[in-house]
């Protein structure tokens, strides 16, 4: 890929910048109109402006490589089986077994886990906004997280380092960006999330398609959400 360490932050500055402040527009047209969904829609219109900005800043500085963020390889009939069945495996060691270990190691301990996810759990407790909350989290943000984390920053990295070291500060980079309220909820989230990231990476580094993270990622996401909505919410996601 022709792009570098330098683009990925320059992509993600642009996000930060002007990707907050067209979808700050976005957001306040939105809560004169529908204020009831304005915050469930706070996550997709998010997301939606991280894929905008990786997309532009490689169009304009490689338009002749746009088509290199989905990556090296075509996507066929078993990377779909291959992405749906990694979400899954995904969620039931990392979440289910990992997060209970952890849930375990701290009840040894006599304390508790910090609550993380609440604003999640609030909007999905709401039917009118728990379809919205569905559409970010199981379709908007496995697109734009992978494009941005494993179509743009992994490959920059992997122009630097072996595949592990990239794997691993890839996925170190993707857990970071999932913010809690609180110091101890956002490093049980990292703690959580950093495994998931080095297996999506892994899938785009076997596979050479975005495609299988995207499924991986969407399905992950899938499970999280809809626990959410029936009320039984894991420890992160």
């Amino acid at each position: 890929m022709p792009w570098g360490l330098l683009d990925a932050a320059g992509a993600f500055l642009t996000f930060l910048v002007v990707g907050s402040i067209l979808g700050g527009v976005v957001l306040a047209a939105l809560r004169t109109r529908a204020p009831a969904v304005a915050d469930a829609a706070t996550l997709p219109v998010s997301l939606a402006m991280l894929a905008l900005s990786v997309v532009a800043w490689v169009a304009v500085r490689y338009p002749a490589h746009v088509r290199a963020l989905f990556g090296r390889a075509r996507p066929g009939r078993r990377d779909v089986v291959f992405g749906i069945g990694a979400g899954l495996a995904a969620f039931v060691v990392i979440s289910v077994g990992f997060g209970g270990l952890l849930q375990l190691l701290v009840r040894l301990l006599q304390r508790e886990l910090p609550p993380v996810q609440q604003e999640l759990q609030a909007l999905a407790r709401d039917p009118s906004t728990a379809p919205l909350l569905l559409i970010g989290a199981a379709l908007v943000a496995p697109l734009a997280e992978e494009l941005f984390f494993r179509g743009m920053l992994y490959p920059a990295l992997r122009n630097h380092l072996p595949a592990w070291p990239a794997i691993g500060l890839s996925g170190l980079a993707f857990a970071g960006t999932h913010y809690q309220d609180s110091l101890d909820g956002y490093l049980l989230v990292v703690v959580i999330i950093f495994p998931l990231g080095m297996v999506l990476a892994w899938l785009y580094e076997r596979r050479g398609t975005i495609v299988v993270p995207v499924l991986a990622h969407a399905v992950y996401n899938l499970v999280q959400v809809v626990l959410l909505i029936k009320g039984t919410p894991l420890a992160a996601g």
